[in-house]
Formats: C-alpha cells, sequence, structure tokens
C-alpha cells in the first residue's frame, strides 16, 4: 500500500477529521518504528557493485618542506579532492584541494620531508567511495574479479585505528575498511542566474539549481538556491555557475510548474559557466550522452562513505552489501520498504499511536501488544537454525594462496 491509501485507511479507522498531515505522521512513525526493530531486515537488503580508480601517477612534483602546496603534478582527469597523494618522505598525505588549471595540490598538513624541485615522484590515491544514500548498515564488502572472491574486513568505524595496522603498506590487496563521511562538498555559494535565450520550446515556470560533484566517485554535494523563471516559447540561459577548483557540476531543473529538482547535465570543472536550456520535460533526469538514468536530487549533502586500506593499486570491482534505510513518506505515492504483507502491522500501530494521543490507554495497549507480537514473528523469519552448516565448493580461499606475490590486490584464484 502506498501513503494515499495507507492514510485513506488510517482514518476510517479512527475518523478523518481532514487533518491528512496528523495521518501521516502517525503513519511514518509506525513504519519507522517496524523498521527499526532491526537493522538486518532481509527485506531492507540491497546490493551494489563500484569500480576503484587506478592510482595517478608522476616525477616532476615541486614540494617545500613546511608547506601545503605541491606543484608540478599532471592535469587531473577526475576530482583528486579527498584522494591521497603519496610524496618522497614516505607519507601519503590527504588533498584538501585541487586546482586542475595549475597542476597544483593542496595539502591538508604541512608537507614534512626535504625539499624537492620539479623531481619528486608522487603518486595520488583514490582510496574512498560514497555508500547509496539510503544505506544504513553495511553486510558485505567484497572484492571481486575473473571468478576471485574475497571479503574485505571491517575492522572499525574510524580510519585512525585501521591506519595503525597497516606499517605504510599502500599498495597491497585490501585487508580493512572503515566507514568514513569526510571531505563533505561544499554547497555553491553563488546562486545560477536564468535570462530568456531567444525563440524555443519552453513554456510554463522553471526552477533551476546546481551543485558541485566529485567526478572521481559520482558523489553530489549541496544544492545552490533554487531560482526561476517563467518562459513563454523561448529557451532559457542559465549563468553565474561558480567554479570550484576540480569539481564538477551538476545542474538541476523543474518540469514546468514543478518544484523538484531532477537532473538536467553535468557541466566540466573548467568549462564555460554558460547553459542554453531547451530540454523537454519528458527527457529530465537521463544523462542524454550516455543514456543513463541520474534521476532527481539526492537531497543530503554528507554521504557516508567507505574507505578501503590499503588504496587500490588498479581498477577493481567491488560487490556491497548493505541495508537500506526507510525514508520518510511525502508523496501519496511513496510506498514502505517493509514487504505489502506486513503493512497491516503498520496501521495497527498507527492506530495505537493515535489512540495513544487521544488517551486511550487501554485501547492502545492491546494495539500494541498485537503489533509486538506481529513483529517479533516477523523478526523470527530472518533467522536460520543456528545448528545448520552450508559448504559450497572446498571451503574459504586462502589468503595467502590468493595473493601473486607481488603486492598487488587478488585478482584470481590458484595462483
Amino acid at each position: 500500500m502506498d501513503l494515499a491509501t495507507l492514510r485513506a485507511r488510517l482514518g476510517r479507522r479512527v475518523g478523518f477529521d481532514g487533518n491528512t498531515a496528523r495521518l501521516d505522521g502517525f503513519i511514518n512513525d509506525a513504519v519507522q518504528h517496524i523498521h527499526g526493530w532491526r537493522q538486518d531486515w532481509s527485506w531492507a537488503r540491497r546490493t551494489l557493485q563500484f569500480r576503484t580508480i587506478p592510482p595517478e601517477t608522476g616525477t616532476a612534483a615541486t614540494a617545500t618542506n613546511g608547506s601545503r602546496t605541491v606543484t608540478g603534478l599532471s592535469a587531473a582527469t577526475s576530482t583528486r579532492t579527498g584522494a591521497g597523494l603519496s610524496l618522497p618522505d614516505g607519507v601519503v598525505y590527504d588533498i584538501n584541494a585541487d586546482d586542475a588549471l595549475t597542476t597544483t595540490a593542496y595539502l591538508t598538513t604541512r608537507y614534512g620531508g626535504g625539499d624537492v624541485t620539479g623531481t619528486a615522484a608522487w603518486k595520488v590515491y583514490y582510496d574512498t567511495y560514497p555508500l547509496p544514500p539510503d544505506c544504513s548498515q553495511i553486510g558485505t564488502l567484497v572484492l571481486t574479479g575473473n571468478g576471485w572472491t574475497y571479503h574485505i574486513e571491517q575492522q572499525s568505524l574510524t580510519p585512525r585505528h585501521m591506519k595503525r595496522l597497516t606499517r605504510r603498506d599502500y599498495e597491497s590487496y585490501p585487508q580493512y575498511y572503515a566507514l568514513d563521511s569526510s571531505n563533505p562538498i561544499p554547497a555553491p555559494w553563488l546562486n545560477p542566474t536564468v535570462a530568456s535565450g531567444g525563440v524555443g520550446p519552453l513554456t510554463g515556470a522553471y526552477t533551476y539549481w546546481y551543485a558541485f560533484r566529485n567526478t572521481a566517485t559520482g558523489e553530489v554535494g549541496p544544492l545552490s538556491e533554487g531560482v526561476s523563471f517563467t518562459a513563454s516559447s523561448n529557451d532559457i540561459n542559465v549563468t553565474t555557475i561558480q567554479t570550484l577548483q576540480d569539481y564538477g557540476k551538476r545542474v538541476y531543473r523543474s518540469t514546468a510548474g514543478g518544484s523538484e529538482p531532477v537532473f538536467h547535465s553535468d557541466i566540466a570543472a573548467t568549462a564555460v559557466s554558460v547553459l542554453n536550456d531547451n530540454t523537454a520535460d519528458s527527457i529530465l533526469g537521463v544523462d542524454a550522452s550516455t543514456s543513463e538514468y541520474i534521476g532527481p536530487h539526492p537531497q543530503q549533502g554528507v554521504v557516508e562513505k567507505v574507505r578501503l586500506w590499503p588504496p587500490p593499486d588498479d581498477e577493481y570491482t567491488v560487490s556491497l552489501t548493505y541495508f537500506a534505510t526507510q525514508k520518510p513518506l511525502y508523496k501519496d505515492n511513496d510506498v514502505p520498504i517493509l514487504p505489502a504483507r506486513f503493512h497491516q502491522v503498520v496501521l495497527d500501530y498507527a492506530q495505537a499511536l493515535y489512540m495513544r494521543e487521544q488517551e486511550n490507554w487501554a485501547a492502545a495497549s492491546r494495539l500494541e501488544q498485537r503489533v509486538i507480537t506481529m513483529i517479533e514473528k516477523m523478526a523470527l523469519e530472518q533467522d536460520s537454525d543456528p545448528s545448520t552448516v552450508i559448504q559450497v565448493g572446498r571451503g574459504e580461499p586462502s589468503t595467502e594462496d590468493a595473493l601473486r606475490g607481488d603486492g598487488r590486490w587478488p585478482r584470481w584464484v590458484n595462483q
């Protein structure tokens, strides 16, 4: 059942007083209560694959002891902000900002090695990748490739503990991962400017936003303030789109008369910030160059991330299983992620919450007891018999056997 159906049925139970927001509040509280009963509901499990980015290397960097500025890097092919930069002193420094136009990187801490001028070997590592916006907990993290599968252990919630175990082993197979929420992308502080671009197909009131985008990981930051324009059979020019170091820019637009920011197009970090828009509502949300569905803005600025340690030394595929969080139900067609057969439990608990507000304590307690009984039955369905052991093949692969022996991430078995 979607939110509109749940609201209508709850209204029939308790007597609808015309306040839809009040009923929606009871329904959302009930959904969140059931979803939060445990973190590993099978129906909340999701899967995702992402590819790691190989390191970038060079031999002509200039670094001065005590300075946060490193020059002489090659032109960046993706966002380096938040990545790690290895320098001749054997330390991997976090990049606070990268200027793709001048091949300069700014470190979060001062360089501690000896001075080098135009001869320093450097390497940029991409070790941090965003988790899905609805991720509340990681189930498994598995490195895959050419039939080889190996689980990566979560050693800590903080990368600080993880790094103490590695002894500067910057190019080995992944041993640990940690959860991280560092390096949030800033929100634009300049609003876009919109104006008529001449005769065109757009008619109606449109709103425009943009956000900075990490081109390495795909993470999108918070939106700028929205700016509206009413078109009358014309194109629309969008200007004053701010440039921020090596971040790309992603433009969003509403449909005619709408209010939701939907993907319009991407603009490179160094591109001229002028966009002529004649895009029909029917093709918003899709990247015209790749046919990839991007959809609306994720509506958050800080994304939980996973940091792999040691950093990837090449391009690999990582398979992730995670448990999704239940987002609040806003629209009439929003549906809870719990299975439809449990939606009756949502109605029972929402009705109990309503009765408690009406101080009908006895009836509320009876309903709550029934809800608890049903949730406990739901939880029992999740747990298998602990005495049952299932073995596939010849058991777990050995870490030592899987490694090729040259310090790289393993890609296949029996080597």
